[in-house]
């Protein structure tokens, strides 16, 4: 797998509509994390609602198969409705996918969802210490990302429900020795949410080296964005990059529309 930094395959373009276009998101994400360092040891998945709003296009199982995350294609997206059960694709979904089916059941403003084992937010959980809206990119998390305290796999929709409920209306949280779950309104929200978590999460670190990290104080947010900062711009200047960076087309979405990613 690609270590951080290194530049993922270019997305293919698609010549179908909406739902071609939205697996090809989520392919070029699942690349784009992997070669971010996001995504180590063949773990870790990123999904998306479809248009329909009771199913998600989520990765198809790809253990034992010989590839890797930084190599998935559309045609490895599979969906998969909202009790786990493959219902477009020839392969299962991982087996915590019900992560992805109970925030969607639970929340109807998250069209993605990313579970991920970021070194950095991984090593913050397992001390136990929350991370903190201490930068720009960071107030989205305010005031704290939460950690949650049971470390097993999220492999039942029990647990999963339990999480989703910890999450609450958040951006994201941390799950105890066990990386973190983040979620957007689209896929791209979902990606740029967790490479700034692992960056805030990295500045909080170094601060701690100096001093004492101080969180930003709300009042100079709208209670999620920095002042001066809209939504859509929080979220495509950096997807703008990370596409440009990987070899994509522009894909920025307009307001409340999902962006396209092609080749």
């Amino acid at each position: 797998m690609r270590g951080r930094g290194s530049r993922a395959r270019p997305a293919p373009r698609q010549a179908g509509g909406v739902e071609d276009d939205l697996r090809a998101q989520v392919a070029f994400g699942m690349r784009m994390l992997a070669a971010e360092g996001i995504f180590e040891y063949n773990v870790g998945h990123l999904s998306a609602r479809t248009p329909q709003g009771d199913t998600a296009y989520i990765v198809g199982h790809l253990h034992g198969t010989g590839r890797t995350l930084d190599q998935v294609v559309p045609e490895d997206i599979i969906a998969m409705d909202f009790t786990g059960k493959t219902v477009e694709g020839k392969s299962r979904g991982p087996g915590e996918r019900f992560i992805h089916t109970e925030l969607y059941k639970l929340r109807p403003d998250v069209g993605a969802v990313v579970h991920a084992h970021p070194p950095l937010a991984t090593a913050f959980s397992i001390a136990g210490v929350e991370i903190l809206p201490v930068n720009h990119r960071g107030t989205i998390f305010h005031p704290r990302v939460e950690i949650f305290e049971d470390p097993r796999q999220i492999d039942t929709p029990a647990l999963a429900a339990e999480v989703a409920k910890a999450m609450g209306d958040g951006f994201a949280i941390l799950l105890r020795g066990h990386g973190c779950v983040c979620a957007g309104a689209t896929v791209q929200e979902a990606c740029v949410t967790v490479l700034s978590l692992e960056k805030t999460a990295w500045l909080q670190l170094m601060a701690s080296v100096v001093g004492k990290p101080r969180p930003i104080p709300v009042e100079f947010t709208d209670g999620r964005f920095i002042q001066g900062l809209e939504r859509h711009e929080f979220f495509a200047n950096p997807w703008d990059f990370y596409v440009h960076k990987h070899g994509g087309d522009r894909g920025r979405p307009g307001p409340g529309r999902r962006g396209r990613v092609r080749g």
